[in-house]
């Protein structure tokens, strides 16, 4: 798929591609086989019974736990079965829990060599430190309750290395929790849309979430910064939507909090659903502006 013209990929996306360029083809095979294990163990193993860790050297546990505690209590949906799972590249060093990963779906009696293989070559293979290069993790995800591990949200410490360098650290676990928890909404009321408002929607939740008085009733300061964070995330080929509209999607969320009769309401989950859908057009541009951005680029080739 042709990029959008005229669009400029978020922040984020731009670092992680610059790191990733700086890999030899051998390592980026490393990194890709060694990512998706530290992703299904994260997924289909990790359980919130046992001690999470969030952040690499656990700086961010009391943030993490108080966000998705506050969560549960202000959406209307079925919180108690959603987990809040760490995703950690040193997990891959444990070969107890790799072993536990490929027993997922390997032969018994290859998982000890399996586990011994992967836990060798994150040691031997430099770029990879030990399971600390923020590539491994560089990202969070939501999973349904008919998915391999059951609801879950998992954090990935990559993620939060990444956003503190860039200088979201004031808003990053509060506002990637609040993201990944709003696909939760969506879950809950079976609400899986075909384009971009399956991530946009989600940006809008957090940020009423963040901007409400029953959420963190965060400063329009701090708001602002959530919707920046949202944009660095921005893609440009129609998939979660451009930095522009990650942005605006954001801070229509935190509109609806701020401008609200009575601060103290807080929206039902499938309302919100509902506004953000009769809202998400008008956060798109319409066919004929793209057709004109694509022809005005054409003619300054």
């Amino acid at each position: 798929m042709d990029p959008i013209p005229g669009c400029t990929e978020g922040s984020l996306l731009t670092y992680a591609n610059k790191l990733a360029a700086q890999l030899t083809p051998l390592e980026n095979k490393a990194f890709a086989a060694l990512s998706a294990l530290s992703q299904l163990y994260v997924q289909g193993v990790a359980s919130d019974k046992s001690p999470q860790v969030f952040g690499t050297d656990g700086q961010y546990g009391p943030r993490a736990t108080a966000t998705i505690d506050k969560l549960r209590g202000f959406w209307d949906i079925e919180s108690w079965n959603i987990q809040l799972v760490a995703w950690k590249g040193t997990d891959l060093g444990s070969q107890a829990k790799m072993a536990q990963t490929f027993s997922l779906g390997l032969a018994p009696a290859k998982v000890k060599a399996a586990a011994a293989l992967t836990t060798q070559v994150l040691f031997e293979l430099p770029a990879l430190q030990g399971g600390r290069n923020p590539l491994l993790t560089l990202n969070a995800f939501s999973a349904p309750a008919d998915s391999l591990g059951g609801k879950r949200v998992a954090l990935g410490d990559g993620l939060l290395d990444v956003v503190n360098t860039l200088g979201f650290d004031d808003v990053s676990v509060e506002a990637v929790v609040g993201h990944e928890y709003g696909h939760q909404v969506d879950f809950a009321h079976d609400n899986y849309p075909p384009n971009e408002s399956s991530e946009m929607g989600p940006d809008a939740y957090g940020g009423y979430f963040v901007a409400h008085a029953k959420g963190f009733g965060w400063t329009s300061r701090l708001q602002q910064e959530v919707t920046y964070l949202d944009a660095s995330i921005g893609d440009c080929f129609h998939s979660h939507g451009t930095p522009e509209q990650r942005k605006a999607a954001g801070a229509w969320g935190e509109k609806q909090a701020t401008g609200q009769g009575n601060p103290n309401r807080v929206v039902p989950s499938a309302t919100m659903i509902d506004k953000f859908q009769k809202e998400y057009p008008k956060l798109m541009p319409p066919a004929g502006d793209q057709s004109a951005a694509a022809t005005l680029a054409a003619a300054h080739r």
